[in-house]
């Protein structure tokens, strides 16, 4: 995916981003560990800082605008 608008309309799977609701939301749960080991996001690399989860949980909690 390669902007908001594509990000936010999701895949034949169904939404990506939930607004309002980070933990029903992919990219939230994949950089959290909210998923199986395997597919923890970064893949293969180091998880992302706590303080960079929680911008992204917040962004989406807070309605995922486009900035």
């Amino acid at each position: 995916m390669t902007s908001y608008d594509a990000v936010m309309q999701g895949t034949h799977s169904g939404p990506v981003v939930v607004s309002g609701l980070a933990v029903s939301s992919s990219p939230y749960r994949l950089v959290a560990g909210n998923v199986d080991p395997s597919i923890r996001m970064p893949l293969g690399k180091e998880p992302l800082p706590d303080s960079d989860i929680q911008t992204i949980k917040l962004w989406i909690d807070q309605g995922a605008r486009e900035s």
